[in-house]
């Protein structure tokens, strides 16, 4: 969080969404949105 917070400039993290995908454990994908406060 820290990383996603310096590259971004948020001070103050307000909400943090992660969405998750997958195909037969073979391949899969991570996002993470953060928002908040400068």
């Amino acid at each position: 969080m820290e990383f996603l917070k310096s590259r971004s400039k948020i001070q103050n993290v307000t909400e943090t969404n992660w969405t998750t995908f997958a195909i037969l454990g073979i391949y899969a994908n991570l996002c993470v949105e953060i928002s908040g406060n400068e």
